[in-house]
């Protein structure tokens, strides 16, 4: 709700961001199938790949996957879903680095100290927080220590270097810019007709001979994957809890160790009401000025604040909610709605405020001063964050050695569940990719069955209800089915098929006819052949056109195609589109001047990015024939083997 008057993001964001755009993370990031609860057991940890005489081990990468999932707010039951390879990445950054190195390349103390003098939250007013408060930081946003974060942010400034010797003599010609600048600016107005295979579903004929015969032509689409039935011993998260207790001593010791977690800062309670405005727009300045004033007397005359700031506040965000803008500290809004804000007695209002985003007016509804809770007030979220430790940290050892216990023991399922707190549960059988039906987020589960031998007891996964151990009871192998079995499926794709045939069959006979014309119109020969006929407005490429798309959707032929020419059918998000350029203006040049510097910097910061990122490939394939990347197929296949389909 605040996010209109922020000044500055949180750490956590400044210092991902440095990071990212240091080390070039916009990749698609790999998060292991069924990894949430994997043990940092020293025997089970390998080295997957080493660049010059550094090692990664699959810790490393499951490290590397669960601080994405924490940084990207990514659901545990949904980390399992991501397949691209985090190790390549991670094989790309460190060559790169050695790389750097060997080109004499070097990042200083007094270049990171630079570096991290930058972040707000580490130098507040340009005085460092201290050493407790920057490992605290470091630790709660990114769960590592401070020598871990500081290589990996002096590798990132070590691969700035890098990427500037590399792509610091990539330029960008005034021809460039300029065809850059016509793509973006050119407009068309384009009459089109759209062939959506909807709409002559209704004319296929479909007949069970007809089926039978697709079916037969096309049975691969249509064979039953393997399913698999499995027992699942479920380490119950809530019984647990249970049977844990927390006491007032260790409530507290928590208390007292982390006292600094309950410090409140000064705050108050206020609603506002906006008029948009800048000191670029005196005019409208002084509109909102006015209508402020004008408000203010009504609310002084008793209205209803909420009410008028429903109808008249021009932040959206906080106006449905009466202008509520909750609680704010200092800090955290502009200047002048800041100064205003905690100036004010509660149940008063302000006069018009100027700020840079316009005029408000505020009320302050409570106000309270800086305090540390007393244990009394927080006793009861302290109970519940304690219990939640005792409960993982009892799930986590316990689970391991209950599935020991089950393989040693598989006659004394029943009491090894009640000895650890678990049910047993038999879901039916289930396919690759499914969840098991019972058990909320248990794909991982499910995918780790896909790798068990009937009668084996699987590891550990963590689920939001547990703990799930699988027990693999049968297989069901892949088949070709009958045909009454699918034949409602078949039925679907007859008529999907057939009736996309009967679009495209239309389109292009709207093509045909129009290209044996003399005079081709479009729209005209569309209302004879009883079709729809639309023509857009004046669209840049990244114009949207209703039902298709954007203007660039319409394919390469709209780079060539001059006024009067017919182009299609072209597919587009399942459906054909036939048109004809009605007009092509060019856009005005005066514009050039205003776009062309922000133009040529897109264009060089692309040129560069790609050649970047072509010369990092081209260092990985070298360093692997000369040896200095290594990468072990074996334990790198087992790293993914849950993730194939």
């Amino acid at each position: 709700m605040l996010s209109f008057f922020r000044r500055s993001a949180l750490m956590v964001k400044i210092l991902f961001l440095s990071l990212a755009g240091l080390v070039a993370l916009s990749m698609v990031v790999t998060l292991i199938p069924g990894m949430i609860g994997f043990s940092a057991d020293p025997a089970a940890i390998q080295v997957v790949a080493e660049v010059g005489n550094e090692e990664i081990t699959t810790f490393d990468v499951q490290q590397q996957v669960m601080q994405m999932g924490r940084t990207n707010q990514v659901p545990a039951e949904m980390l399992w879903l991501y397949t691209a390879q985090v190790l390549d990445q991670m094989v790309l950054e460190k060559a790169s680095v050695l790389a750097a190195e060997r080109m004499g390349l070097r990042v200083t103390e007094a270049d990171l100290r630079m570096r991290l003098r930058l972040i707000p939250e580490l130098f507040p007013q340009g005085q460092f927080v201290g050493p407790e408060e920057y490992e605290m930081m470091v630790q709660n946003r990114f769960g590592t220590s401070v020598g871990a974060f500081e290589t990996r942010f002096r590798n990132s400034l070590l691969m700035e270097k890098l990427r500037q010797v590399v792509t610091d003599s990539i330029g960008v010609s005034q021809r460039e810019v300029h065809e850059a600048f016509v793509k973006a600016n050119e407009k068309f107005v384009i009459d089109y007709v759209l062939f959506n295979p909807l709409d002559y579903e209704s004319a296929v004929t479909v007949t069970d001979a007809a089926l039978q015969e697709y079916f037969e032509k096309n049975t691969a689409r249509y064979q039953l994957p393997e399913r698999r039935r499995a027992k699942i011993l479920l380490l119950d998260k809530q019984k647990v809890r249970e049977s844990v207790s927390v006491t007032d001593v260790e409530k507290q010791k928590y208390y007292q160790d982390n006292l600094d977690n309950y410090r409140q800062q000064e705050r108050v309670s206020v609603s506002h009401i906006l008029f948009r405005a800048t000191e670029q727009e005196p005019e409208k300045m002084e509109a909102a000025r006015k209508k402020a004033a004008d408000l203010l007397e009504q609310l002084k005359g008793g209205a209803n604040f909420e009410a008028l700031a429903k109808a008249n506040s021009e932040d959206t965000g906080s106006a449905a909610s009466g202008g509520d803008l909750g609680w704010i500290v200092r800090g955290q809004t502009v200047a002048n709605f800041e100064r205003a804000a905690f100036s004010l007695e509660p149940g008063t209002l302000s006069d018009p405020i100027q700020t840079e985003y316009g005029i408000h007016l505020l009320r302050v509804t409570a106000h309270e001063q800086a305090r540390v809770r007393p244990l009394e007030e927080v006793a009861s979220e302290i109970q519940n964050l304690l219990l939640d430790e005792k409960v993982q940290s009892s799930l986590s050892s316990s689970a391991e050695q209950a599935a020991a216990d089950w393989r040693r023991e598989p006659e004394q399922l029943n009491e090894i569940a009640e000895r650890y707190h678990g049910s047993v549960l038999t879901p039916p059988p289930f396919g690759r990719g499914e969840m098991m039906e019972g058990i909320t987020g248990s794909q991982a589960a499910s995918e780790d069955v896909f790798i068990l031998a009937a009668g084996e007891i699987g590891r550990p996964v963590e689920v939001p209800a547990g703990f799930a151990i699988p027990l693999l009871e049968e297989i069901t192998p892949s088949r070709t089915p009958e045909f009454a079995e699918v034949k409602e499926r078949v039925r679907t794709f007859f008529v999907e098929e057939k009736s996309r045939e009967q679009a495209h069959a239309k389109a292009m006979e709207l093509v045909q006819t129009l290209e044996q014309q003399q005079d081709r119109d479009l729209p005209r020969q569309a209302r004879a052949m009883r079709l729809t006929p639309a023509t857009t407005e004046s669209l840049t490429r990244a114009g949207s056109i209703p039902s298709v798309g954007t203007v660039m959707d319409l394919g390469p032929r709209l780079e060539t195609i001059q006024p009067g020419e017919i182009a299609g059918p072209v597919p587009v998000s399942g459906n054909h589109v036939v048109y004809q350029l009605e007009s092509r203006e060019a856009p005005d040049e005066q514009l050039f001047e205003i776009q062309r510097d922000p133009l040529r910097q897109q264009l060089q910061t692309q040129k560069q990015n790609m050649a970047f990122a072509s010369f990092q490939n081209s260092l990985k394939t070298r360093m692997m024939e000369s040896g200095d990347v290594r990468v072990d197929a074996a334990v790198l296949e087992r790293l993914n083997s849950q993730a194939v389909q």
